[in-house]
């Protein structure tokens, strides 16, 4: 006999309410990485793309502890789930000095890349005039990318 291959059914994707998908936001890494094509160049800005990410992923490993949790994890020592060896040794030897190297900037690099708030609103409510905000970010991911070496510095 021969067997019946089963068809699996696709289920229709839930997309949510009208009023539910008008409230999803792009990821505001995305839509600065298209503007940075524009400005300062198609590959220093995929460079630019990857130093932000990895820049998120090493706060998120540092921060994880540190994050409400549904479950009771009273009785658990430390974190369950350990760093890659390739990630604990970049936080050491690019991401920490490079935090350290930020200095003040670090918060508004933070509230940009892990709180996803506009430029536009941490310009207002620091009282900074229009674009300091991203011009900060902007040379804090160039000086990863080159701490990392992703990019070669430009004399």
């Amino acid at each position: 006999m021969k067997k019946k291959k089963e068809k699996k059914e696709k289920l229709p994707v839930d997309l949510g309410t009208p009023e539910t998908r008008a409230k999803l936001r792009p990821d505001p890494l995305a839509v600065q990485t298209d503007i940075w094509k524009r400005s300062v160049g198609s590959e220093d800005a995929i460079e630019l793309q990857q130093s932000a990410s990895e820049v998120r992923r090493l706060f998120n490993l540092t921060t994880a502890g540190l994050t409400p949790r549904a479950v009771d994890l009273s009785s658990v020592r430390g974190l369950s789930n350990d760093a890659p060896e390739w990630l604990a040794i970049r936080k050491v030897d690019i991401y920490n000095p490079w935090a350290m190297r930020q200095g003040e900037k670090l918060p508004t690099i933070f509230r940009w890349l892990i709180d996803e708030e506009s430029f536009r609103s941490i310009d207002a409510s620091k009282g900074w005039r229009k674009g300091k905000a991203s011009e900060m970010v902007l040379d804090a991911l160039y000086d990863y990318a080159y701490a990392s070496g992703r990019l070669k510095r430009r004399y």
